[in-house]
């Protein structure tokens, strides 16, 4: 029985979807965790970074201010930030926020 109500399944059924190279439905799973628990770190990280490997690049960037705006020391979130700022060509923010 899968509980549908459980934010943290769907993180881990989004990164099994990953690996098994289904990037719709990672994301689909991924928006489905954050719809449950805007607060899941885990989960608002991995859309981005999805979102980012598929190339939405606008999208991925709107997860990660959402991200940082609830959780300001994240880290890893600060550096994946810099990656997708390098890729849409905005080298200074990108080192700015790679530094944080």
């Amino acid at each position: 029985f899968l509980d549908t109500e459980n934010a943290r399944i769907f993180v881990y059924l989004g990164f099994s979807y990953n690996l098994a190279g289904k990037k719709q439905a990672a994301l689909n799973s991924y928006y489905r965790a954050v719809s449950l628990n805007p607060d899941d770190k885990a989960a608002r990280n991995n859309l981005a970074v999805t979102l980012y490997a598929n190339k939405m690049y606008e999208k991925s960037f709107r997860e990660y201010q959402i991200l940082l705006s609830k959780f300001p020391d994240f880290a890893e979130a600060y550096f994946n930030l810099g990656i997708l700022l390098l890729a849409m060509k905005d080298k200074s923010n990108a080192l700015r926020q790679m530094a944080k």
